[in-house]
């Protein structure tokens, strides 16, 4: 019987791989979606948010000032009919994590692998000699998306009130803020001020009205 053990930081790394390949899928078929509306890609990315074609920019899951976020690289024309994403993975070997400008000649941005970009997704078709003469930026890092926080809707309590009494159904509470004599009052149980007008409390809250 042979146990494996496996590396827990080599597992988050392979799994920070696969968010990225999610990512940048999930961008391309927000292009192809923004493209199929319009005709063309847009000049930046953060155009698919107003666009509604999609919640928000993802970021890379490691970005920090060693590990560049997600970049796009674009047609330069009025109307772009073709873009590149690109991303930094932790293990390029994989087939599944490559980037097909690699293996075409000079289709590589200026600062591709300065930057460590070794993945990238492409839509339509690009154009080498653009590329080339290219210089990645990566994109800036996006706040998450609010939340809309439900508010816990609260009970209100009426507040009472200074009023006559009602003798018996009437729920009482004391006010010593009040004369002594008038510290019996009761919760409003009416909002006509005219109701039990008549009535009038007696000197303790224990007591029963008096007319």
């Amino acid at each position: 019987m042979s146990l494996f053990i496996l590396n827990p930081i080599t597992q988050i790394k392979k799994s920070q791989d696969s968010q990225r390949q999610h990512d940048l899928k999930q961008l391309a078929t927000a292009l192809d979606s923004y493209y199929n509306d319009n005709n063309y890609y847009p000049q930046s990315p953060t155009i698919l948010v107003t666009a509604s074609n999609i919640q928000a920019i993802p970021n890379d899951p490691t970005v920090s000032s060693s590990w560049p976020n997600y970049a796009y690289v674009e047609d330069q024309s009025d109307n772009p009919q073709w873009n590149v994403l690109f991303a930094k993975t932790a293990f390029p070997s994989s087939s599944s994590f490559a980037c097909p400008l690699e293996q075409m000649s000079s289709c590589l941005p200026q600062n591709y692998g300065d930057l460590g970009y070794n993945y990238c997704v492409i839509s339509g078709n690009v154009n080498c000699t653009q590329i080339a003469a290219a210089t990645i930026v990566p994109l800036p890092i996006t706040a998450s998306p609010a939340t809309n926080t439900p508010t816990p809707t609260s009970t209100l309590t009426p507040t009472p009130v200074p009023f006559v009494c009602y003798c018996r159904d009437a729920t009482y509470w004391k006010d010593i803020t009040k004369d002594p004599n008038h510290w019996c009052q009761t919760v409003q149980v009416s909002s006509d001020p005219s109701v039990n007008s008549d009535r009038s409390c007696s000197a303790s809250c224990d007591e029963p009205c008096t007319p």
